[in-house]
């Protein structure tokens, strides 16, 4: 009995289940077949908390939703919006739709498969995370990709894909600043065993753009293989680019890529990504046909192919410290990448306008996509006798590219480098180039400029705000005639001022951008520094700029009878500034003197000392605002003085003095002026030979720009008939007129008259003058 109850009871069960099966059948193929259209808006919210347990991201559907079940089923929904949950890292922050309409069908899902019919998205706007590098520590191995899972459904193919206005908004990892791009409109279609499409027109950061692409349909080969030929056409601002190619399958991955770019302004494409401010670079052409092959990228890096031919290329760059501008421009290129030979490139052009040679070669394309080593390098730059060469011979550990530069003098660089340079040479550079925590530095560098030679280090760092460079060089020779661009016997050049080459910008080291653009600190040490013939004892330089202040702190070297010391700064801050301080004592300026004209045989000793401190708003400005001292003594050495003896000394004398071959000397030089707001006056102005003493009266003023000068002479020994009438200097800087003052004429005129009476009291009872003038010359300036 008890068992027949349980058979009726498992009966009824199973009769209420085949009911409700039947009749749910029933009901989805009614729903199927009349095209019946849900309206879901009342259970959106049960919707969206559904789907958002299974997504990363909350679902909030704020409008109307419909859903039509049939062959071809439809989903509508309006004001839909996702955001990322609380403590979960996603590539997509946010998104949100206006309208979405999604039509597939309904049976393929049967099978596992996705195939839309349509795909329309209008108003979308997506923020997208930038991509991060991956935390993976070194040691650690990286899980292997090569056997993904898939999925339980398959995508084949999209009839139709419409969208109106999406925006995607992202951060430049560079820089950290907003980047927005912009599709206005995107159609196409990707059928199935058909033909696919694109047409896209947008914006990316407010310029227009606009892409097409073309996709098969695959085209046999063989029984066994198919391929699948595309093409691809982009247009915008920055230039045009077209592309056709064909793709394979199998038996393993094969690409036939062949590229043209016209009129690329890459300059554009790289201040876009914020890679580059200062330049200027357009591709007029440039072709490339590349082939890629492999079932592995170790077999596509050994196989592959490519070749870039440039037919012209302009580049220019903007110096960061100047406004001047290094132009490139290649009428003709070549990019090789060929299996089991160097990658090679070569290119000839002109920088600036003048012509130049660029080879370079490095190791085969796997070698440079490995990470274990640094491939091998070879380039050289060759432009008017002048080579620069960097190299690498072998792969291995990174520990630097020997650089090498040579050419016959650095003038010849002047077009090339748009730089006053000296006529130095030849020359040669050689040494270590490697990279450093903080930015680059070369090692073992070696210089020869003609017969000097000089070696030490060089380092340049990136890390800061603006770069800093520190060269540290010594020398145990250093022939001064080198560094001035003269040969062996040659003198220095006469000046020959032309008023239409007179230039009125600062030195480049002075100029404002410069200062602003870097810092940098020199020290140079000479154990030997020669002048022509002349020997001198060493040297050494310290040059500094620092936050926009130059510092020479010190410059030493030592000459024959005495040492050179000066000092300085001069700074772009707040305000202008400037200090000088030389001192040198008792120098022997015949060397120097020598060197500028090595026929003459000048002798004597100078002693000089200056101290000039000045502010002002403009650096133009600063010898207006000067103040300090400048004071100096020379004692020449076989100087004769028979015309300043003439002028001072009575005729009869000056002729009796030339009958007795009798030669009058100059004692001494001496002047020491103050300066004060920029007006210079004298405290002493002494000019004492053997027979007469002049003593001078100065002043000159930096803020008009007037100069003047008198000169007043007196014989040493009461003389007849005296002719010493004072001489005057007035004037400007650039325009001054010397001539006898009013009234000297008449002053002398009265002297003459009364010398008769005036000379021999003179004589009975005046100080005798001392002749070798050791009461002015012997320390005048203590």
């Amino acid at each position: 009995m008890q068992k027949r109850l349980l058979i009726k009871t498992i009966k009824w069960v199973l009769g209420i289940f085949l009911y409700v099966l039947a009749g749910s059948v029933l009901i989805l193929l009614c729903l199927i077949c009349f095209q019946v259209e849900l309206d879901l808006s009342a259970h959106k919210n049960f919707l969206a908390q559904t789907l958002s347990r299974h997504l990363a991201h909350d679902l909030r559907l704020s409008g109307p939703v419909f859903l039509r079940l049939a062959p071809i089923s439809q989903l509508k929904a309006q004001h839909v919006a996702l955001t990322v949950k609380p403590g979960i890292t996603s590539g997509l922050e946010r998104a949100s739709l206006a309208k979405l309409e999604l039509a597939w069908d309904l049976f393929p899902l049967l099978r596992g498969e996705i195939s839309f019919q349509k795909l329309f998205l209008d108003q979308a706007e997506l923020d997208i995370t930038p991509l991060q590098r991956s935390n993976t520590s070194p040691g650690k191995p990286v899980p292997s990709q090569t056997n993904p899972k898939r999925g339980f459904f398959n995508l084949t193919q999209i009839k139709e894909i419409k969208i109106n206005r999406l925006t995607l908004k992202t951060r430049s990892p560079r820089k950290d600043t907003p980047v927005k791009l912009v599709i206005k409109t995107l159609d196409g279609a990707i059928p199935e065993n058909q033909p696919g499409w694109l047409d896209l027109k947008g914006e990316y950061e407010r310029e227009a753009f606009s892409l097409g692409l073309k996709v098969g349909p695959p085209a046999l080969q063989s029984k066994e293989t198919t391929y699948l030929p595309f093409s691809l056409f982009y247009k915008a601002r920055d230039g045009q680019l077209t592309a056709s190619g064909k793709l394979w399958e199998k038996p393993m991955i094969r690409l036939e890529l062949e590229l043209a770019f016209q009129n690329l302004d890459l300059a554009g494409i790289f201040r876009k990504l914020n890679l580059g401010q200062r330049l200027k670079a357009k591709v007029r052409q440039v072709d490339l046909k590349a082939m890629v092959k492999g079932s592995s990228l170790t077999e596509i890096a050994a196989q592959s192919s490519l070749e870039m031919i440039f037919k012209r290329v302009d580049i220019e760059f903007q110096e960061p410290a100047q406004k001047s501008v290094i132009a490139f421009e290649s009428p003709d290129g070549r990019l090789s990448i060929q299996p089991g030979k160097p990658v090679s490139l070569i290119l000839t052009g002109k920088i600036n306008r003048q012509p130049v040679l660029l080879a370079a070669e490095t190791a085969t394309f796997p070698e440079l996509l490995s990470l274990k080593t640094a491939p091998s390098l070879n380039v050289k730059l060759s432009a008017k006798g002048n080579t620069l060469k960097l190299k690498k011979q072998k792969p291995g550990p990174f520990k630097g590219v020997k650089v090498a530069l040579k050419g016959r003098d650095l003038k010849s660089l002047e077009e090339l480098t748009q730089k006053r340079l000296p006529a130095i040479g030849p020359y040669h550079l050689s040494g270590l180039l490697k990279t450093t925590p903080k930015g680059y530095a070369i090692d073992n560098l070696q210089a020869r400029l003609a017969q000097s030679r000089l070696q030490g280090n060089f380092a340049l760092s990136l890390a800061d705000a603006k770069p800093s460079l520190k060269i540290n060089l010594s020398s145990e020779y250093i022939q001064l005639r080198d560094l001035a661009g003269l040969k062996h016997g040659q003198e220095l050049p006469k000046a020959k001022p032309d008023k239409k080459q007179i230039s009125t910008k600062p030195w480049f080291i002075f100029s404002p951008e410069f200062m602003e653009a870097l810092d940098f600190e020199v020290r140079l040490k000479a154990s030997k520094v020669q002048a022509g013939q002349e020997t001198w004892g060493g040297g050494l330089l310290n040059l500094s700029l620092q936050n926009k202040k130059l510092v020479l702190n010190p410059l030493h070297l030592e000459l024959p009878g005495g040492l050179v010391k000066i000092r300085g700064h001069f700074a772009r801050q707040n305000k202008a500034a400037m200090g000088l301080f030389i001192d040198i004592e008792r120098l022997d300026y015949g060397t120097i003197a020598r060197m500028i004209a090595p026929e003459k045989d000048y002798q004597g000793i100078i002693t000089l000392k200056a101290k000039l401190n000045s502010q002002a708003k403009e650096p133009h400005n600063l010898l207006k605002n000067a103040h300090g001292k400048f004071d100096f003594a020379v004692w020449p050495t076989g100087v004769e003085t028979d015309a300043i003896d003439l002028w001072a000394v009575n005729l009869l004398s000056a002729v009796l003095n030339q009958f007795k071959k009798n030669k009058a000397r100059l004692n001494c030089l001496v002047c020491r002026l103050k300066v004060q707001n920029g007006k210079a006056t004298q405290e002493d102005i002494i000019l004492d030979t053997s027979q007469m003493r002049v003593r001078g009266q100065a002043e000159m003023d930096f803020n008009t720009g007037k100069i003047w000068l008198r000169l007043e002479p007196a014989a040493k020994k009461p003389q007849f008939f005296s002719l010493a009438t004072p001489i005057e200097v007035k004037g400007s800087f650039k325009d001054f007129k010397a001539g006898i003052p009013t009234g000297a004429i008449l002053s002398t005129a009265t002297k003459l008259i009364t010398d008769m009476a005036v000379v021999p009291l003179q004589m009975l009872f005046q100080k005798t003058v001392p002749l070798d003038g050791n009461d002015v010359c012997t320390d005048p300036l203590k």
